[in-house]
């Protein structure tokens, strides 16, 4: 397992603070809750808040971020999710148990993919070589589905969906590993899906999470090759099969966020971000954060 914390080492330096409120000029009144975040070549930040708004930022110059553009997709819709898919043109959404689609700019309103409703989690496999298509695992009632997407002419998307499990319960997590490896997170316990496995319900359970050890969190890690997936304050590396790989890491309390910055992991929680060596796991460095108003 990862060591304990030992004496700080500078691996990770901040240079810029970023405040999406005063940036998009909004109201004191009226303070953004985030929810969501995700990055996006070459320098593009998102946010979903809770009060169903979707904002992005430019990193260009990161020490003075710059705000673009704020798009409304529904007061009653908090955004859960963010995902950017670059091969199709779109960034996907999930906000409110439904998929919604933005154009990466946020120009034009958001729009349905699809009819699901009651989507619990959402995932897309990480294609290594360019492609104007992705696929998506998406978990919905008891269903564990495959939604593949290609852009064609007139940036119009052609979608298909297949069922790869039925009968699964509770799914809150995923995540795509691989080619075809999509892991799945329940609060009794972790379990690999194979996206072609033709809708046989072939099923791998991992392991089994007691109900001290939180809600399932899983993270890619080696450029979508590899997971975590978090137990408490601990995090299981595994590789597209569910085998253990190389160190576990222990954190010093359970992680709000965890990001793979190579050759490090970076986690935060508690006013805090700590970073960790990737390869085995010890402890680098602690970077106190000072809080700012409300966000969750």
């Amino acid at each position: 397992m990862g060591s304990q914390p030992g004496p700080s080492r500078a691996a990770l330096e901040p240079f810029a603070t970023l405040d999406p409120a005063a940036l998009a000029s909004l109201p004191a009144s009226t303070p953004l809750t985030v929810r969501s975040a995700a990055l996006s070549a070459p320098s593009l930040l998102y946010l979903g808040t809770g009060g169903g708004k979707l904002l992005l930022f430019s990193l260009a110059t990161p020490s003075s971020p710059e705000f673009p553009r704020l798009l409304p997709i529904g007061a009653t819709r908090p955004v859960s999710a963010i995902l950017p898919l670059p091969s199709v043109a779109r960034v996907l959404v999930l906000a409110d148990g439904m998929l919604l689609l933005a154009d990466p700019l946020l120009v034009r309103p958001v729009r349905r993919l699809g009819s699901l409703r009651g989507v619990a989690a959402v995932a897309a496999a990480q294609h290594a070589s360019p492609s104007s298509s992705c696929s998506l695992a998406v978990a919905v009632g008891k269903r564990l589905l495959v939604l593949d997407l290609a852009l064609r002419e007139a940036d119009e998307l052609e979608v298909q969906t297949r069922e790869i499990a039925a009968g699964v319960e509770g799914i809150s997590a995923l995540a795509w590993v691989g080619d075809d490896s999509v892991f799945a997170g329940t609060a009794l316990g972790y379990s690999l899906f194979f996206s072609s496995g033709g809708g046989t319900g072939q099923r791998v359970d991992i392991f089994t999470l007691l109900e001290s050890a939180g809600a399932p969190r899983i993270r890619l890690l080696s450029g979508g090759q590899e997971a975590m997936l978090l137990v408490d304050n601990a995090g299981v590396v595994v590789d597209r099969s569910g085998q253990p790989v190389g160190s576990s890491f222990v954190f010093n309390s359970r992680p709000d966020c965890i990001v793979e910055v190579f050759p490090c992991v970076v986690v935060a929680a508690e006013s805090k971000v700590d970073v960790y060596r990737r390869r085995n796991g010890v402890h680098l460095q602690t970077v106190p954060i000072a809080r700012r108003g409300t966000v969750a």
